[in-house]
């Protein structure tokens, strides 16, 4: 589930072949996104701009006005794997991939021409699975979970590490950063949340 147009309306995605939207209010049926009757495993929205993942590893890019698409890509070698979407401008953005085989890579989104790729990293987790990814709010921190047990932050700017820490007992499986600071929440398989200021 994901809440955007100032939390006025939600979109949810369930075991059917689309996304729906419906208000928040009084949850009245605004429309669906689908595509090529594929399931989604994961949204994001940034804007009017609208971002799903489908279980055959295609990321879909919709206008949240139109309900429109605007443009679908295939970014992993191997299957599926996760992404996180930052949008720096009204027309660019980029897009960071991470796969079951350590690798992660740098999409420069332009909505105007065609997808610029720029690579990021590649094997910096060792070949080890990329469970999540965060951007933070400000574009300048990524972090990732691993299948090892561990989180690393890197800069998006300068092309190196930030920090790095893991002594979990069990993998994190989610990250997210706070819209409003620099708190970073990991959801880790213990069932524990953990923050991180």
């Amino acid at each position: 589930v994901k809440f955007f147009g100032g939390g006025n309306f939600f979109a949810f995605v369930s075991n059917v072949d689309s996304i729906e939207i419906k208000t928040r209010k009084n949850f009245f049926h605004k429309g669906y996104l689908e595509y090529k009757n594929t399931l989604f495993t994961d949204i994001r929205t940034k804007g009017k701009i609208f971002i799903a993942l489908n279980t055959i590893g295609q990321i879909i890019f919709w206008d949240l006005i139109s309900h429109d698409y605007i443009y679908v890509f295939h970014p992993f070698q191997n299957g599926s794997g996760v992404f996180s979407f930052f949008k720096t401008t009204k027309s660019n953005g980029f897009l960071i991939t991470g796969e079951k085989n350590g690798n992660i890579k740098k999409w420069d989104i332009f909505f105007e021409k065609k997808i610029k790729i720029d690579l990021f990293l590649s094997n910096s987790s060792n070949k080890i699975q990329i469970n999540s990814i965060a951007i933070s709010p400000n574009g300048k921190i990524a972090a990732f979970s691993l299948l090892n047990k561990k989180v690393f932050l890197w800069n998006c700017f300068h092309s190196s590490y930030y920090f790095f820490f893991g002594n979990f007992k069990r993998c994190v499986w989610s990250l997210d950063f706070s819209p409003i600071d620099k708190t970073l929440v990991a959801g880790i398989g213990t069932g524990n949340l953990n923050f991180y200021f």
